[in-house]
């Protein structure tokens, strides 16, 4: 059994979703994604595959079905946080989902406007708003909506201010707040220069996540063709929309389903550090700020593949096996053996919901005790963490946190500061014909953690992202970490049966430099002087001076 658990894990974090149908395996995967490998274990393994999803397909597992709406559709538990903090904090852009496109080619901005449009008219969440009655917020869906491209012609100015006006613009636009009360969801803007276009979209979070993003992206390449051909509309009719499922989400999570996934979690959690112990450059400030920048690192290709290799044989997924090195380097920094961190799970363990867009993610909390000596041990432990948290993954983390007690406070995150994720296929890509495309990075990186590190599986090795709160740390001291990781995943990989204690994660030359050379304070005094003469000689000479830290 352990074995079909850890093979549906894997399956699980590559986008590959798995179902039954009248007592039949389905898969349900791009094809890039579902290689030679992953389909001999499927083909292996397929009969237990079926007893496993037949014994856990009970009724708490019914499908999302469309449902009669009540007169105020409430909010699922997700968007209810998000609805909260913006309620309390005021319009604020952390919870913005920008992404910049660099355009060339022959794009035609008002076929994309009528593209969208369609896109927002078919998915309701785009154009629902969210308002309150003294304190009790609930859904209203626009029936009737204006949408537009907003469109920026620089191509007056001169090529200098129209590059600086075009960051600036991005940047503005980026970080633009939206009112949850009156707004659409979604926003578009085109800029135009001489030397580039810039296609701009920006969605909220409480209507939208990662995996969203590359439901925009397929849709609005099928539709911008179709209306560019005077095709007719390609997609799919929804059979449910998002009020849908927020409204199976509460009816699901009541009752005993509920105490017991609670249960758990309460046990999981007891005691949890307040904040982690990672050291901080700079003291932390009362209010949470938004500020950040990324630091990249890569793990080559030789390293990727021989940790492919040892998650294979400790029978883990390559993301348990990095979060394990990552906790270790964390405990080393922290000098703490507990060790919280978050990670973001699709969540849309139903077929029906894989076509929509809307705020699905949720997110896990990874608890991991890193005081173990047999490196062997502590990968077994790491992987039942993983294996207990995705068997109760459908507790939003939101109903969590209203019934945990844990201290609300406004300088940092509750329960994890740092979130870690990993992403294998990509969200989609934007491919229309007679246009490329390609992304920007963001000039303004906007951050809801202390640390959010995202590690990218490419065919040349592993990047790893660090977005970090510049309020809080200095670049060095990321790249520092990140450093440290790479160091420590090329010993795991040289050694893996060596003691947890004995994996350094300084480099040789790091070891070096610390040691020797910062170690070269010689310095000559006088030989025929005392140490008291020669301390009295000092105070004289700087007497506001500190004598001793310690």
């Amino acid at each position: 059994m352990m074995i079909v658990e850890q093979l549906l894990l894997q399956l699980k974090e590559s986008g590959i979703r798995l179902t039954l149908k009248q007592g039949k395996l389905l898969v349900h995967a791009n094809k890039a994604v579902l290689n030679d490998e992953l389909k001999t274990q499927l083909k292996e393994h397929k009969e237990a595959i079926i007893r496993y999803l037949s014994n856990n397909n009970t009724e708490h597992h019914r499908p999302v079905a469309s449902a009669l709406r009540a007169e105020r559709i409430p909010l699922s538990f997700s968007q209810y946080r998000l609805w909260f903090i913006d309620s309390l904090q005021g319009m604020t852009p952390e919870y913005n989902m920008p992404l910049a496109l660099k355009v060339e080619g022959q794009f035609d901005v008002a076929v994309a406007q009528q593209a969208l449009k369609k896109i927002i008219a078919r998915h309701e969440v785009l154009r629902t708003n969210i308002l309150d009655d003294r304190g009790v917020p609930y859904q209203v869906i626009q029936d009737d909506f204006e949408f537009h491209v907003e469109r920026y012609d620089l191509t007056a100015d001169t090529l200098s201010d129209q590059q600086t006006k075009s960051r600036q613009l991005i940047s503005e636009l980026i970080v633009k707040p939206f009112d949850l009360k009156n707004d659409l969801m979604v926003r578009c803007a085109f800029i135009h220069t001489i030397g580039e276009n810039i296609l701009l979209f920006n969605m909220h979070h409480i209507a939208s996540d990662g995996w969203s993003f590359g439901v925009l992206v397929r849709e609005f390449t099928a539709l911008y063709e179709a209306i560019e051909n005077k095709k007719d509309d390609p997609l799919p009719q929804l059979t449910i929309q998002y009020a849908d499922y927020a409204q199976w989400q509460r009816d699901y999570l009541s009752g005993d389903v509920l105490s017991d996934k609670l249960d758990y979690w309460r046990t999981k959690l007891s005691d949890l550090p307040i904040v982690h112990s990672l050291p901080l450059d700079f003291p932390r400030p009362t209010e949470k700020q938004v500020a950040g920048e990324v630091v990249v690192s890569k793990v080559d290709l030789d390293v990727k593949q021989r940790l492919s290799e040892l998650a294979k044989a400790q029978k883990m997924t390559p993301f348990m096996l990095l979060h394990a090195a990552l906790a270790l380097v964390l405990s080393r920094h922290s000098h703490n053996h507990d060790i919280v961190i978050g990670t973001p799970i699709a969540n849309r363990t139903h077929v029906e919901l894989e076509s929509l867009i809307g705020f699905f993610v949720n997110t896990l909390v990874l608890r991991v005790n890193t005081d173990f000596d047999d490196t062997e041990a502590y990968l077994t432990h790491v992987k039942e963490v993983h294996r207990e948290a995705q068997n109760n993954q459908d507790l939003p983390f939101d109903k969590l946190l209203e019934h945990l007690d844990v201290p609300r406070v406004s300088s940092h995150a509750p329960i994890f500061q740092i979130l870690f994720s990993m992403e294998v296929n990509s969200d989609g890509d934007l491919s229309i014909p007679r246009v490329n495309f390609s992304q920007l990075s963001n000039t303004e990186e906007l951050v809801q953690f202390d640390l959010d590190i995202k590690a990218k599986i490419t065919p040349t090795g592993i990047n790893v992202y660090w977005k970090f709160d510049t309020v809080l740390f200095t670049r060095s001291s990321i790249q520092s970490l990140a450093e440290h990781l790479n160091t420590l995943l090329s010993n795991l990989v040289n050694a893996p049966l060596k003691a947890v204690s004995k994996l350094p994660i300084m480099s040789e030359e790091e070891l070096h430099y610390l040691t020797h050379q910062l170690n070269q304070n010689a310095a000559h005094y006088p030989q025929a002087s005392c140490v008291h003469s020669l301390f009295e000689q000092q105070a004289q000479v700087q007497p506001d001076a500190i004598a001793v830290r310690y």
